[in-house]
This record gives C-alpha cells, structure tokens and sequence, in this order.
C-alpha cells in the first residue's frame, strides 16, 4: 500500500508503532490531481502531511509567494511660499469683506513699519561712519601770526576786546600802512620769531604721529568734504613729508619739463595747457619713450617707498567709507 520511503516516514512518526497500527489512525485519504499521496490524520491533536521527498527539502514550494510590499513614491514637497499662500488663501475664505479690508491695512502698516526700520538703521549707520570718521581727523596745532600784518591785527584785537571784527581789521590796515621803518621792523621780528615757533611746533606734532594716523585723518577729511560736512577750508591736508609722493605720468613729466624752460611765461594756464598737449601728441615714440622711462622709474620708487613706510603698496584707511 505505502512505497518504502512512506512506511519510513510512517515509523519516524510513530516513535516506533507498527505501521499497521499507525494506518488504523489514518482518517482520510486524499490522492491528488498529480497522482502523489498525501495523508492526513488526526495523530495526538496534530494534522499529519506525508509529502513526496523532493517536497521535504524544499518549503518554498509548498508556500505561496508572498506579495512584495511596493513603497509608494513619496510626494513631492509644496515650496513653502506656494504653501503659505494657500493656507492664507484657503483661510480667508471664510473671512467677511470688512474682516478682509482690516486683514489688508494691517498689512501695509506693517509693511511701513520695516520700511522706516530699514531706513532708521541705515541713518543710524551713516551717523556712526560719520562720527568714526571725525575721531580720525587731527587737529594741527594752532599758529602764531606769522607776518606783521596778522601780529599788529591780533594786537588790535587783544586791544580792543568786543569790537566788530571788520572794524577791528579796517584799523589794522589803516595802523599798518602808517608804520615807520622802525616799527614794522619790530612787527617783522616778531613774525619770524612765530613763524619758527610754529614750524618747530608742527614737525614735533608730525613726529608724535604715525603715517598711518596721518594717512587716515587726510583720507576722513576727503570723505567728510564729499559729504558736505566740512566747510572748504576749515581743514587742510596734513602735508607728511614721510609720505611718499605720488608717482607722475609721462605726459606730466613733459608739461613739468617743457614749464621750466621759460617758455610759458606770460601765457594763461588754459592756453599753455592746448599748446603742450599738442605737442605731446607730436612727439614721435623714440622721443615720448624718455619719459615713459622716467615714469616707470618713477613708479618704481613710489612703491619701494610706499613699502618701506606703510609695509604694503596700497595702504588702507582703518575707518572705510
């Protein structure tokens, strides 16, 4: 009835039982459409498959194929602009015209509000550049009358404290074109003693600064000036013979040249300025290379200098504007 490998299988099962009296426990038999014999019993509470060998190594085939889980794709991420208009969209829908009309305003004040905040930081910042550009400038010391006029025109002053200034310099002149050799001698004396009192005064005042300060303070003034801050004159460029001059082109060699000949004497700047720029522009190469060579030579020693005071070729003022 049972093949070998059956009745092998039969006895695993039964701990040893006969195999009759395992079949006797057998409740049904089911021959499949294969033609393979599957038993089934009802052995101490438990079903019983008997399976064909090449079944018994091989479980997946008795499994149905699971169903592979597929990811669905995930949606793509509304920007969030796109987002937060919608949701302002969808919630005011519901909003009346007049809830609508308050929604709006509130929005142009605000709208103002961080556009007078934007404007004030940037007053605020300009006032701040201002007031760093001020600490920077440097105040010479101030002058003695250095020429006889401005020593008796102080005296007068000192003389007659209160008086009109104009009256006071009318008097001045008046005074000083009546003077005897003698007096204005003494006012003369007087000057120059000043005039050397306030050179000495102003190399010792450069001396306690660096070229860095001075270089800073000229390039405030400049800025302050473009700004309408300062009044022309009010403040002069600190002259720092330490500083290096300024390199000169080749055309401004020229002009210095062709001036020192004598040439010009008696010519307006205007006309003399026509006349050397058109003999500049007819001068062949071989002669305009001389002062093509004196300019690069020129160049050269502006940035030896400009390396030996300030340590880089193009110096850099600590307060920017």
């Amino acid at each position: 009835m049972f093949s070998a490998i059956g009745r092998a299988a039969i006895g695993r099962i039964g701990g040893g039982r006969s195999a009759a009296r395992v079949s006797r426990q057998i409740q049904r038999v089911q021959v499949t459409q294969s033609g393979r014999n599957e038993l089934q019993s009802d052995f101490q509470g438990r079903a019983l498959v008997i399976l064909p060998s090449s079944r018994l190594y091989s479980a997946s085939a008795t499994e149905p194929a699971k169903k592979r889980a597929t990811k669905k794709p995930a949606a793509a991420k509304e920007p969030e602009a796109a987002a937060k208009k919608r949701a302002a969209a969808k919630k005011s829908k519901g909003l009346t015209e007049k809830q609508k009309e308050k929604k709006e305003e509130a929005a142009v004040r605000l709208k103002l509000q961080n556009q007078r905040k934007k404007e004030k930081k940037v007053v605020e910042d300009g006032k701040t550049k201002i007031r760093e550009l001020k600490a920077k400038v440097l105040t010479p010391p101030k002058r003695l009358p250095a020429t006889a006029w401005t020593v008796l025109h102080v005296e007068s002053m000192l003389q007659s404290p209160g008086v009109p200034l104009a009256e006071l310099v009318k008097d001045a002149s008046a005074r000083y074109k009546t003077l005897d050799a003698s007096t204005r001698e003494h006012y003369n004396q007087i000057a120059n003693a000043n005039k050397a009192t306030n050179d000495a005064s102003y190399e010792a005042w450069l001396a306690s600064l660096s070229p860095q300060q001075i270089y800073d303070s000229n390039h405030a003034q400049q800025r302050l000036k473009q700004l309408g801050l300062i009044k022309p004159g009010k403040h002069l460029k600190i002259d720092d013979p330490r500083i290096p001059k300024r390199p000169l082109s080749s055309y401004i060699l020229f002009v210095k040249e062709r001036y020192t000949s004598g040439d010009f004497k008696g010519i307006s700047s205007v006309e003399a300025a026509k006349i050397l720029t058109q003999e500049y522009k007819a001068l062949s190469d071989s002669e305009k290379k001389q002062y093509e060579t004196q300019s690069v030579a020129d160049r050269e020693r502006y940035s030896k200098e400009m390396t030996s005071t300030f340590g880089t070729t193009r110096p850099v003022a600590s307060v920017s504007s």
